[in-house]
């Protein structure tokens, strides 16, 4: 006579680990780069363990065969228990003031529970002596992950693809995007290839103790972007270059909170440095493809800049 398993059971068997095989611990799952991070640790068939604060919010966004457990960055207990039994850990914390402070915690928890190693995603122009919040944020918490004893590779990404998407409303109503930094030129990256190399870090060590960055096929000026735009969407859109101080009363103006402009604002200094300027063949080289390229990206998404 057989014997059936409680729902219990069966759901640990779903998500554990086959033998062999690392949990893969991927926090923010429901993000821009945590989703793709989940869906490119899948598409390799590897455990995954979403890691989130509200489980029951993120039931359905993150894909099947995804074990989701709760814990939450700004209660450091709670990332304990998510962590215990994971293998590595895919850190990246949400965009706030307290991000360095949220990430920390995400480590020392990390190194209680006993995970081995950390792919951290970083940004372009990390420095822990930087002036502007992005740029600082991530540039402690590197350092605190290089000292920390765990496994680690850091992952600076360029300029999203993505964030053109804030911009939506003004290309689409004005023909118009607005700018910072000038004429010089910034690395851009698809999301999608971002966590492809995330991923990749995360299954295969070979790349530990290596600071990658991850960029698209080229450099360009918003100028360029903007004429990138105009041959995708068959109009012309315009460059409005605004000085710093411009620009973020620009933000504020839409809504953003003081903190965050000014943060925005710090990264065109980042660009007119010229460290966003390289581009690197980190995405052919870690995944299977080139990466994707801007205008690809805008083709896809056309419909959102679009009257």
């Amino acid at each position: 006579m057989r014997c059936c398993r409680s729902d219990t059971a069966v759901r640990r068997s779903q998500t554990e680990p086959r033998r062999g095989l690392q949990m893969n611990i991927v926090l923010g799952a429901t993000g821009t780069i945590g989703r793709e991070v989940v869906r490119a640790l899948r598409a390799m068939n590897q455990p995954v363990r979403a890691v989130v604060r509200d489980p029951a919010n993120a039931a359905g966004r993150v894909g099947e065969g995804i074990e989701v457990v709760a814990g939450d960055l700004e209660e450091p207990a709670s990332l304990v228990t998510a962590f215990t039994g994971g293998g590595v850990l895919f850190l990246l914390a949400p965009v706030a003031p307290t991000q360095a402070e949220m990430e920390l915690a995400a480590l020392r928890a990390a190194r209680v529970a006993g995970v081995r190693r950390v792919i951290k995603l970083s940004a372009i122009g990390a420095d822990p002596l930087a002036d502007g919040h992005f740029s600082q944020a991530h540039g402690i918490v590197e350092a605190a992950l290089k000292t920390s004893g765990l496994g680690w590779t850091i992952v600076r990404g360029a300029f999203f693809y993505s964030n053109l998407l804030f911009a939506a409303d003004t290309i689409k109503g004005y023909d118009q995007y607005i700018g910072h930094w000038g004429d010089a030129p910034a690395a851009w990256v698809d999301p999608a290839d971002l966590a492809a190399v995330c991923a990749r870090c995360m299954v295969d060590p070979g790349a530990a103790g290596e600071i990658l960055t991850a960029t698209g096929p080229a450099a360009l000026t918003n100028a360029e972007v903007c004429a990138i735009f105009s041959h995708v969407l068959q109009r012309t859109i315009a460059y409005t270059n605004q000085t710093p101080e411009e620009y973020e009363r620009t933000l504020t103006a839409q809504g953003a909170s003081e903190w965050y402009a000014r943060a925005e604002v710090a990264l065109g200094e980042v660009v007119k440095s010229g460290v966003a300027r390289d581009v690197t063949g980190t995405v052919a080289r870690l995944t299977t493809h080139p990466p994707r390229s801007i205008a690809e990206y805008i083709r896809a998404h056309s419909a959102a800049f679009t009257r």
